[in-house]
């Protein structure tokens, strides 16, 4: 089976969420919402060409949705990374810009 990473990045995008979901919705609502989110970074491993190509943000950048989020991630002979998970309504070129 291919490998997943989840870059620093995503990794505090995932802080993030965990922090405001639980302070809006409460540990229940996060803890499924998580849940969901790794799910889903399962299913890309599986099947990494389904997401749509994001080319004006990176080389080889690939994204899926997930409810409010995307999922933003490269593929690789050894697997796929998670480079970012953004809110629907962020500016996806911004943030990208910040990182890079």
């Amino acid at each position: 089976m291919a490998r997943l990473t989840i870059a620093s990045e995503a990794r505090a995008d995932l802080r993030d969420i965990r922090h405001f979901s639980k302070a809006a919705f409460g540990p229940v609502v996060v803890r499924a919402y998580l849940e969901g989110l790794r799910e889903r970074f399962l299913s890309i491993v599986t099947r990494p060409l389904v997401g749509r190509c994001e080319a004006d943000v990176g080389d080889d950048i690939r994204s899926v949705g997930y409810r409010s989020h995307r999922i933003y991630y490269k593929t690789a002979e050894q697997g796929v990374t998670i480079v970012r998970i953004l809110h629907h309504a962020r500016d996806v070129n911004r943030a990208f810009e910040v990182d890079g």
